[in-house]
């Protein structure tokens, strides 16, 4: 069994993983939007 410490850990972790994941799709995201504005400008 693990310690309500050791599972505190893993759900941080897990937390931290998705919220990297969730930054890169925002930032790929953006990086669309601005090339879709740069296009339609020309």
């Amino acid at each position: 069994m693990l310690t309500a410490e050791q599972i505190e850990e893993a759900v941080a972790a897990m937390r931290q993983g998705r919220d990297a994941v969730g930054m890169v799709c925002l930032a790929l995201a953006l990086v669309a939007l601005a090339l879709g504005l740069l296009r339609s400008v020309r």
